[in-house]
C-alpha cells in the first residue's frame, strides 16, 4: 500500500516537473555497463519503458584483448573476445536508438610506459591503432564471424564511436609518476595521439559513397588531473580529429543543481557544468562552428540516502533532471544528454544516481523520465 501511495505522489510530481517540447532538441539516454552486461533483460526493459533514444556502452579493449593477439589486425585472431560485444551490439541494433561506444582501456601487455600505473595506463599507438582496425572491420556491418553457419548475418555497424574516458586524469588516463607512485594525468598530447590513430582506423571502415561513422572526442570530466577547459584547449592546438565532441558536467557543488558553475556558483573554475555550459558551447563554436555536435555523455545527480554526502533528496534529483531538459532543449547545438546510472550501485564507494534504487524500486526521476518520455514521442 505504502509503494503504492508513493507510486502516485511520484507521478502527480513527475506531471508538475514535465518540460515544454515544442523545441525538444536533445536525446536522451543512459549508460549503465554493469546491468546492461549483468542483467540485459532489466536493462532493455528500462530503456524502453522511459522511451529513451539514445544509450552509451562500453567497448572494453583490456577485456577483449586480455592477451596480445598474433594477428592483431584479424578480428578473427583467437585473442580476441567479443562475445559480450556482440551480443551488446546485436541487441542495441534491434533496439533501433543511437548508440555511443566508447572505446578504452589499456591490456596491460599494451601500455606505453614501462612504470606503475594504477589506473588506465596510455597505450602505444601502434597497438592501438590495430585494435581499432579490427574493431571497425568487425563491426562496419559486413563482417562474418569464422566459422559461423553459412547463413549467419553480418554483425550489425557501429556508427558512433567515443574515443576514451575523462583522458584528462588520471583515473582515464595515466603516465608512471604522481605523488603516491599510483601515476599522474597524462595530458593531451597522449590523448590526442589516440584520438587520432582511432578516427583514422575508423573511417578507413567508412563504405565508399555511404553514411560515414561519427568519431567522438573528448569525454572530458572530473575535478583533478587536468582541468576541462586547458584541456579542451590542447585538443585544439595539437590537431585533434574528432566529427564530435563530449563532455561529462557532472556538478561540483550538487546543491546547485543545473545552475552549479553559473556567476556567483563557481564561475571562475575552469570545470565546464552545466551552469557555465554556455562557456563550453562558446568554445566549440569558435573552434569547429556552430553546427558541430555537442555530446553530453555522462551526467547524474546522487540521492540522499542513501548518499548523505553529496547527494540530494529524490524529488530534488527529478527536479533537477527536467531543469536541465529544458536548459538543454534550448541549445539546438547538443545532440544527445546520457544519465549515469539506471540502477544505484549497492556500495556507497560506487555512485547512487539510478533512476532506480538498488533493490530496484522506481524513483521520482522514473516518474519524470516516462512522462517527457511519452510526450516527446
Amino acid at each position: 500500500m505504502r509503494r503504492a501511495m508513493l507510486a502516485a505522489v511520484a507521478a502527480v510530481l513527475a506531471c508538475s516537473l514535465v518540460p515544454a517540447t515544442g523545441s525538444a532538441a536533445v536525446q536522451l539516454g543512459i549508460t549503465d555497463v554493469a546491468l546492461q552486461n549483468r542483467e540485459p533483460d532489466r536493462f532493455w526493459e528500462q530503456v524502453n519503458l522511459l522511451e529513451m533514444d539514445l544509450i552509451r556502452t562500453s567497448i572494453a579493449w583490456n577485456r577483449i584483448a586480455e592477451t596480445r593477439p598474433a594477428s592483431p589486425l584479424d578480428p578473427n585472431d583467437p585473442a580476441y573476445d567479443w562475445t559480450q560485444l556482440d551480443k551488446n551490439v546485436k541487441d542495441a541494433a534491434a533496439w533501433g536508438g543511437t548508440v555511443i561506444y566508447t572505446v578504452w582501456g589499456t591490456p596491460p601487455w599494451a601500455k606505453k610506459y614501462s612504470g606503475f600505473v594504477y589506473h588506465v595506463p596510455v597505450p602505444k599507438a601502434a597497438h592501438f591503432r590495430n585494435f581499432m582496425k579490427a574493431a571497425a572491420a568487425r563491426y562496419d556491418g559486413t563482417f562474418v564471424p569464422a566459422g559461423a553457419p553459412v547463413d549467419t548475418p553480418p554483425l550489425p555497424r557501429i556508427t558512433h564511436w567515443e574515443i576514451w574516458n575523462e583522458a584528462n586524469n588520471a583515473l582515464g588516463l595515466a603516465i608512471p609518476g604522481g605523488p603516491a607512485g599510483n601515476g599522474k594525468a597524462a595530458g593531451a598530447k597522449e590523448y590526442v595521439t589516440i584520438l587520432n590513430v582511432a578516427y583514422g582506423a575508423i573511417h578507413a571502415e567508412d563504405p565508399e559513397g555511404g553514411p560515414k561513422a561519427h568519431v567522438i572526442g573528448g569525454a572530458v570530466g572530473g575535478f583533478t588531473g587536468v582541468d576541462h577547459e586547458t584541456f579542451y584547449k590542447q585538443m585544439r592546438a595539437r590537431g585533434a580529429k574528432l566529427d564530435g565532441i563530449s563532455l561529462h558536467p557532472y556538478a561540483r557543488f550538487p546543491v546547485w543543481g543545473p545552475s552549479d558553475g553559473a556567476p556567483g556558483k563557481g564561475y571562475f573554475q575552469p570545470y565546464y557544468r552545466l551552469g557555465n555550459l554556455d562557456r563550453f558551447v562558446a568554445f566549440v563554436r569558435s573552434w569547429k562552428g556552430r553546427s558541430f555536435p555537442i555530446w553530453l555523455t555522462e551526467i547524474g545527480w546522487q540521492v540522499n540516502p542513501p548518499d548523505r554526502r553529496i547527494g540530494v533528496r529524490s524529488a530534488t534529483q527529478a527536479a533537477f533532471f527536467a531543469e536541465m531538459v529544458r536548459k538543454l532543449d534550448r541549445i539546438p547545438q547538443i545532440k544527445g544528454n546520457v544519465w549515469y546510472l539506471v540502477r544505484d550501485e549497492k556500495t556507497l564507494a560506487g555512485w547512487q544516481s539510478g533512476v532506480l534504487t538498488a533493490k530496484n524500486t522506481r524513483r521520482p526521476l522514473w516518474y519524470t523520465w516516462r512522462q517527457i518520455g511519452r510526450a516527446r514521442n
